[in-house]
């Protein structure tokens, strides 16, 4: 087993799980009882797992990266009397542990007792006990294959987890029962890529272990980084790698990124399962692969069924659109069924519901005998007494006999009173060619409120975009002209205007400016510059400072008026103006600069404006040709990419307003990491430039210096780069050229490198600062290197991105924050003064782990160069793609590593694709054009009421620790997502319509319905509208007194005029006396004019559309009422009763239930429709007059009236619109009044609307 340096025989795990089982044994672990598991990913999870089962009790997986409360439910609800875990996440388990007593389900009390692996006493109690292999008799029962050897839980229809037990025999068969699949042998190398907590890690944990293998434990931080993946396969030799279909699409796209590592994979087989595959998306996975290496197998499986059922092996001639995720047959000793209604077996080819039996059923679910009953039913087709697992999966027999996965059979949902699969709309994204990933999902965010909502992943420009990027560049230009316009007095000032905190957008204090300039200089100053080029001047805040002790400062900007303010400042300077030359131009563009002059290049501040990370690559290349050999190029001010999420949390955190959701603070921070418009870049790319940019012979990243704490000194840092020294001629000393010698182990330029320091790492060899102080002092090494201190400017921000991350409303955790401890005292500017008081120089960077930083503490009295750190990661030769033998044992010695973002950087000679390092600010240019022309894609592939009424852009999709789609973890959409495409004003009413003026009332961010939905219109929340003004194109309601009674209005639902309306039946309004006259025809519509859409008054007052539409052979279109999201009915209807019902309407006056009946005088508004009757036609097919239902025949008839409130459900107060009516149409109740006109009694029909 290997993790990290950790390297364990079998002979060590064994011994190891044997002494914890005798732990677990004499704590009263055994049979039918469950111990619960908190640990990280480590050598120990693994070895904890072995354990309990050696104990013969089973093992309670718990995730530290899952909420506090689901944890608090699952060691709640499981009834475990141990939890094992570790000091590293007592902070995170559920408080009142360990010592919990609550009633888990009814009279279950119990208590929970902690076994801390990392307690002193736990430690000597384990090394105590002996380490051989337990007997039955130490147990309190003997093993049992029939006892449960695992409870996993999953997440319910209902949202409550629930636990499924699964005992020992059911894992020991199913290795057995897939041979025919696989052949796996001591020689494999397994990856324990998921989640224990997920059940596809028991198969690779236990696909290693019974087969003599070798399990590679990968970090979290691994897992979720495709690149990182990949290089770890390649690293470790990992021949049997498991996936989802999700992870695996990021991994081909790793793949086709680092083609030359790819190649060099050993694996031999693919496992996929999890959830369903788009045999399409491995197309790009064909093309480097062939079929047998690796195979590629799909399974199928559930955690009820012990992982797997079925398998099938894929391969290219798979890889093509339309191919239907095959799931093949089942497993030996498995049997599968394809049942109907009744439980009846359905033919090949059609759908029906995948029942499973034999010997890999689970138990049931742990404490939930109904639920297990309702899914664990009897074997119609088995010996008497056997059972049978119902999916709630959709298949279907193919003709070769094998299974095909179609969906679950509640990913059917239900809008608009229409059936709708998900995947379908998943499908028809995925098609387009610039979408990566797609998913959809139905969401309430408010109540009653539905609505479909799909999600696209971009897919990676292929290269930079010129054009797109010199956009880009004109904008900043724009702005900073502008801003400089007017500014002539503040150039070679102390101008801090404009530097405002994003916290609380008021300017930062100006003493914490003030210091952030002055160690700025000192910074700069340390490279002892003589001929300086400062790129993106500005005001000239550095240039004022450091022009008077320079030989030559240049300076350019991109900016014409910031340039023409300082010539003239500095034409009445003459030390100045001697010395100094200013130039307008981009960052990019060097022409007139001379090449190998300056010795030192700044850049300060301004590489967050660049329009991408290929564009600041670009400019350091063609810094490097201006430099002097050995040069230095400063680049200051860079934001930190790594703590995009942490820094957009903490901003929303302290601008969002009280009351505010866990939810609507994470879509506002999603909304804020997309629309990113600065380039924010990870600081493992400088490690890497050796390798792109030969010039550069060293790289030293550095944190931002200062007390303060604010967005500057906690989110950014500095960089100096090295340009090689010229090669030495003959007869030259050392150090001729360049920047001097350096100590002994210094690189090409002379700088010390940081991987040749003594390494410590915190919390292991040094726990304190005076530890720290201590080690130096003992050892005086010239160079100390102490990895992982923990942050303590990031230590509040990080705490709150954590507690909100487990659902702890944002209130509260602004109060934890306000009323928190103070950090401990080891912040970077006390150990800089801790340095100092040891003769010592320290140099602070970050660490691999977020939030986190090293410190490299430099002996300055041996002659060691501190100004410049190399932690450049030179390219190095591929490593073998299978280690040693893994008897090798553990606990090789702790060594320094490489620079601190080198070790991620490279991997052989392949390097991380550069988009890869930093985010897209260009691309928010990009999304809204993609959006509309996704819009469009859909509309000419789906239905309308298929059509998502909001579409928003991700740069990835979450994945559950499973590695799964969550789409619980999907944002809430942006406003300004549901708006349709761009596109002629005419599909909006821009001013009063004739026939509505002036009653019609709408929200001025209102979309339209085309037929039942096209572009599905829905009002936008509450939050985002605001009153309109009469006179805007929108029309306001009629100011009316308190006391009178409300005046007769138009219909509440907006009326859209239409370019192109779909077909539709019209029905032409005459008196009931006559007969209509039905025409087909196209409505055409002008803007401002309602046009086909608008309403006619009729005999009593109401009024009646002009048209009936229809939509598809066979079906009438379905408006919904406004803001219910629900028709008013659904299912197709028979042409010839539609008919009857368009001519009982239109000769009785009024029209069939198409969409709510306007009011007249006296009449209010509800929830429900009403459908009036009485005519001579109407009906059911025929009847006498007065009989049955007005629409279709469908529903009992009622007479009312007026005034008087409809009897049984839909009694109650009639509705009344609240003062936000003002500008923004409230929906009303599900529940409410239908009151008549004045009259004689009519025949109505209240039908609840669907919400």
């Amino acid at each position: 087993m290997v993790h990290r340096d950790t390297r364990l025989t079998y002979a060590e795990v064994n011994g190891r799980a044997n002494r914890l089982a005798r732990l677990l044994v004499a704590s009263g672990a055994g049979a039918e009882t469950r111990v619960a598991l908190a640990l990280p990913r480590s050598a120990d999870m693994v070895v904890a797992v072995l354990a309990v089962l050696k104990a013969g009790a089973a093992f309670v997986p718990l995730d530290p990266d899952h909420p506090a409360e689901r944890l608090a439910f699952v060691l709640a609800d499981s009834g475990a009397t141990l939890l094992v875990t570790t000091d590293g996440l007592v902070e995170d388990l559920p408080p009142g542990v360990p010592a919990v007593t609550r009633p888990v389900r009814p009279f279950r009390p119990f208590r929970l007792d902690r076994v801390d692996l990392g307690a002193d006493d736990t430690v000597a109690r384990l090394r105590s006990l002996p380490a051989h292999d337990l007997s039955d008799a130490e147990r309190a029962f003997p093993l049992d294959a029939r006892h449960p050897a695992y409870v996993i839980y999953t997440s319910g229809s209902t949202g409550t987890p629930k636990g499924v037990e699964v005992p020992y025999g059911n894992v020991a068969r199913l290795f057995g029962a897939a041979r025919e699949q696989f052949t796996f042998g001591e020689t494999d190398v397994w990856c324990l890529f998921h989640s224990y907590a997920f059940d596809f890690s028991v198969w690779e944990m236990w696909g290693a272990l019974l087969h003599g293998g070798r399990l590679v434990v990968p970090d979290k931080e691994v897992t979720r980084s495709p690149e990182d993946v990949l290089r770890l396969l390649v690293r470790e030799g990992v021949t049997v790698l498991c996936q989802t279909p999700s992870a695996l699409y990021q991994l081909i796209a790793a793949d086709q990124d680092l083609p030359s590592l790819g190649s060099e994979l050993a694996l031999r087989y693919v496992v996929l399962g999890g959830e369903a595959l788009d045999p399409a998306r491995l197309a790009a996975w064909y093309v480097r692969h062939r079929d047998d290496a690796p195979a590629v197998v799909n399974m199928y499986g559930i955690t009820e069924t012990t992982v797997h059922v079925t398998a099938r092996r894929l391969g290219h001639a798979d890889a093509v659109p339309g191919t239907p995720s095959v799931i093949g047959r089942g497993l030996t000793d498995l049997a599968v069924y394809v049942l109907g209604p009744g439980l009846r077996l359905v033919p090949p080819g059609v759908v029906g519901e995948l029942y499973v039996a034999g010997a890999g059923l689970a138990r049931g679910y742990a404490g939930r005998a109904a639920m297990s009953a309702e899914r664990f039913v009897a074997d119609p087709f088995g010996p008497a007494g056997t059972r049978m697992y119902r999916t709630g999966d959709l298949v279907r027999w193919g003709g070769d006999g094998r299974l095909e996965f179609v969906g679950r059979a509640d990913d059917q949902v239900k809008v608009r009173g229409f059936r709708i699969e998900l995947g379908e709309i998943e499908a028809a994204l995925t098609a387009h060619p610039d979408v990566a990933q797609a998913a959809a999902t139905v969401r309430e965010d408010r109540p009653g409120h539905r609505r479909l909502v799909a999600y696209a992943v971009p897919a990676h420009r292929s290269g930079p975009d010129g054009d797109l990027a010199g956009r880009q560049v004109e904008e900043w230009r724009t702005v900073y002209e502008s801003l400089y316009r007017d500014r002539a007095t503040t150039v070679l000032r102390e101008d801090f205007v404009g530097w405002d905190s994003s916290y609380d957008q008021r300017p930062i204090p100006l003493p914490e400016m003030r210091e952030w300039l002055t160690t700025t200089v000192d910074r700069i100053t340390e490279l002892e510059p003589c001929r300086v080029l400062e790129i993106g001047v500005g005001t000239g805040l550095l240039m004022a400072r450091l022009a008077p002790r320079c030989e030559a400062y240049w300076a350019t900007d991109v900016s014409p008026a910031v340039i023409g303010h300082l010539r003239d400042r500095i034409a009445g300077d003459p030390a100045l103006a001697d010395r100094t030359q200013l130039r307008c131009q981009p960052a990019a563009d060097f022409t007139g600069l001379p090449a190998d002059r300056f010795d030192t290049i700044v850049l300060n501040s301004v590489v967050q404006y660049f329009p991408g990370v290929e564009y600041l690559v670009e400019v350091v290349a063609g810094a490097m040709r201006l430099l002097a050999p050995g040069g230095r190029i400063f680049i200051g001010d860079v934001r930190n990419a790594r703590l995009l999420r942490c820094f957009a949390t903490a901003v929303a955190l302290a601008q969002a307003a009280p009351g505010t959701t866990n939810e609507s603070l994470r879509a506002t921070v999603d909304k804020a990491i997309r629309q990113e418009r600065e380039l924010v870049v990870d600081p493992a790319l400088f490690a890497t430039l050796p390798s792109r940019l030969p010039e550069v012979a060293a790289v030293d990243v550095r944190i931002k210096r200062g007390h303060a704490r604010n967005e500057l000194t906690r989110h950014r840092y500095d960089v100096v780069l090295v340009k090689a020294p010229a090669p030495e001629t003959p007869g030259a000393g050392p150090g001729a050229s360049g920047v001097g010698t350096g100590a002994s182990g210094a690189g090409p330029a002379g700088a010390p490198r940081v991987g040749d320091a003594v390494a410590r790492q915190w919390g292991e060899e040094v726990r304190t600062t005076s530890e720290v102080a201590e080690t130096l002092e003992r050892l005086r090494p010239r160079m100390l290197r102490v990895n992982g201190i923990p942050n303590a400017r990031l230590a509040d921000e990080l705490e709150a991105l954590r507690q909100l991350r487990h659902g702890v409303a944002p209130d509260a955790v602004r109060e934890a924050a306000t009323v928190g401890p103070e950090p401990e005292a080891s912040a970077p500017e006390a150990l800089h003064e801790l340095a100092a008081d040891l003769g010592y120089r320290a140099a602070l960077t970050w660490s691999d782990s977020d939030g986190c930083l090293d410190a490299v503490f430099v002996d300055a009295a041996a002659g060691v160069d501190h100004r410049v750190l190399d932690q450049s990661v030179p390219p190095v030769p591929p490593v073998p793609s299978a280690l040693s033998s893994s008897s090798a044992t553990s606990a090789q010695g702790t060594q320094g590593t490489q620079g601190t973002q080198g070790t991620q950087g490279t991997q052989g000679n392949d390097l991380r694709p550069l988009r890869s390092y930093a985010n897209d600010p260009g691309a928010s240019h990009e999304l809204g054009g993609l959006v509309a022309s996704l819009r469009a894609h859909l509309a000419t592939t789906l239905p309308d009421y298929m059509l998502p009424s909001a579409l928003m852009t991700l740069d990835a999709l979450p994945l559950t620790a499973n590695g799964k789609l969550d789409r619980a973890a999907l944002p809430m959409p942006d406003p300004g997502s549901t708006e349709p495409p761009a596109g002629p004003r005419r599909h909006r009413v821009r001013r009063p319509c004739a026939p509505c003026s002036p009653r019609c009332w709408g929200s001025p961010r209102s979309e339209w319905r085309r037929s039942s939905s096209r572009w599905a219109g829905t009002a936008s929340s509450p939050s985002s509208s605001s009153a309109v003004p009469a006179g805007r194109g929108w029309c306001s309601p009629p100011a009316r007194s308190s006391s009178t009674r409300r005046p007769r209005r138009s219909p509440p639902w907006p009326v859209r005029p239409t370019s192109r309306p779909p077909r539709a039946w019209a029905v032409q309004k005459e008196h009931s006396s006559g007969s209509p006259r039905r025409s087909r025809r196209a409505s055409s519509g002008r803007p401002g004019q309602c046009g086909g859409s608008a309403t006619q008054p009729a005999a009593g007052g109401a009024a009646v559309p002009r048209r009936v539409r229809r939509h598809g052979p066979g079906r009438v279109s379905r408006p919904a009422l406004p803001g219910t999201g629900g028709p008013l009915r659904h299912g197709p209807v028979p042409r010839g009763r539609r008919r009857a019902a368009a001519q009982a309407s239109a000769s009785a006056g009024r029209v069939s239930a198409r969409r709510p009946v306007p009011s007249g005088p006296g009449r209010r508004r509800c929830g429900v429709r009403a459908v009036a009757g009485g005519g001579p036609h109407h009906g059911r097919g025929g009847r006498a007059p007065g009989r049955g239902g007005a629409v279709a025949g469908r529903g009992p008839l009622r007479t009312v009236r007026s005034g008087a409130a409809t009897a049984g459900p839909f009694r109650g107060p009639a509705w009344r619109p609240g003062p936000a009516l003002a500008g923004h149409h409230q929906p009303p109740p599900a529940v409410g009044r239908v009151v008549g006109a004045p009259g004689p009694a009519r025949t109505v029909r209240a039908v609840r609307t669907l919400r």
